[in-house]
């Protein structure tokens, strides 16, 4: 396996990376999260200019070909820069699971590609955990035309979304998939913040119109799609990480205490060695699961949730870190260190306990 980037995959995070470090950052993040949709339509507009939005799809259905490297790519830089952008929940849960339905969707994953419809995935339930296989909402056909029945909680971007792809129980054909315009259900979405105030939503589905996308193949769809998020949500724990480190490392060399710079501590050199480890662990994992399931090895699905798990343990030791090294002031929100590790946590809580995850991998390995 090749772990180095080609030149395809690192003009690429040549450009988003640049683009980050131009337009991002704390105060831009918190300020474009206030606004109407929950992020920058003109930074979204820019995505899709120039490209990033098809960098994980093939190359016949309009991208750039690079699978779980490119949005591996891409999440790693908007993490590292807090962007409330709905890169992950449009362009690559809602965009990887459009890809495997073939023509049936091409007009809607030509709209996520070309950032005119912003689509979100309606997965979790209160009192469900993470175990999506058997969702309470129900799909019925009524007069030949399916309805949605139930509610969905944390809907990334719900208010902002043009329309949602919903888990649904199907009587007598279990999991399905389904489409469902906005416009259905407006008036029953209650928006909230998330704990590093990325806009979400609980949406309740009252006989919502829909249009089912699978064809009883739904939940191998879903989960097919699950491996990219979390290789792709992974890379934004790693972004997030890898620049709350950086800011630790640079506030070492210039905090004094005691009379000199607090990197000249033996004992604060061994902890910011440490995080330093803990960074390049869970690069290393998310790179080999990304190129696995680009390359379409057979461990990929495995590697994936590794690669999740390995973001989680790794970010918390390094926002614990940053925040403890930095002092009182990493507890305070002048800085972003407090920002990096919020991310990481809502992150958590959208995609997975390590034990659940954990589970998952030592059935795949058995």
């Amino acid at each position: 396996m090749n772990f180095e980037y080609d030149e395809t995959e690192q003009m690429l995070a040549d450009s988003v990376h640049r683009f980050m470090d131009d337009t991002a950052g704390m105060e831009k993040a918190r300020a474009d999260a206030a606004l109407d949709k929950g992020y920058s339509a003109e930074s979204w507009n820019t995505c899709a200019e120039m490209g990033w939005l098809a960098a994980p799809f093939a190359e016949e259905n309009g991208g750039f070909g690079l699978g779980a490297v490119g949005s591996m790519i891409v999440e790693e830089a908007l993490g590292k820069g807090l962007s409330p952008l709905p890169y992950l929940t449009s362009v690559v849960f809602s965009g990887k699971i459009l890809e495997q339905l073939g023509e049936a969707v091409e007009d809607l994953l030509e709209g996520v590609i070309s950032g005119e419809k912003v689509l979100s995935v309606a997965l979790h339930e209160t009192g469900k955990g993470y175990g999506y296989e058997t969702p309470s909402t129900t799909a019925t056909l009524q007069n030949g035309e399916w309805v949605v029945n139930g509610a969905k909680s944390n809907v990334v971007s719900a208010g902002a979304a043009d329309g949602f792809i919903v888990s649904a129980t199907v009587d007598g054909d279990g999991f399905g998939l389904f489409y469902v315009e906005a416009g259905e259900v407006a008036a029953n979405i209650r928006e909230i913040n998330l704990v590093d105030n990325r806009r979400a939503g609980h949406i309740s589905f009252e006989a919502a119109k829909a249009a089912r996308l699978d064809e009883g193949n739904g939940l191998e769809i879903f989960d097919n799609a699950l491996d990219e998020v979390l290789i792709a949500a992974a890379s934004e724990n790693l972004g997030a990480m890898q620049a709350a480190f950086d800011q630790t490392l640079d506030y070492a060399k210039i905090r004094k205490q005691f009379g000199k710079e607090l990197g000249k501590f033996q004992v604060l050199q061994h902890r910011l060695v440490d995080m330093s480890i803990k960074v390049e662990e869970a690069r290393s994992i998310i790179m080999a699961a990304a190129m696995a399931l680009k390359e379409g090895h057979e461990d990929a699905k495995s590697l994936s949730r590794a690669a999740w798990v390995q973001s989680l343990w790794s970010g918390r030791h390094v926002g614990e870190e940053a925040i403890q090294i930095h002092g009182g002031i990493g507890m305070t929100d002048e800085l972003e260190i407090g920002d990096f590790v919020k991310r990481i946590n809502a992150n958590e809580l959208l995609f997975g306990i390590p034990m659940h995850h954990i589970e998952r991998y030592n059935t795949l390995m058995a």
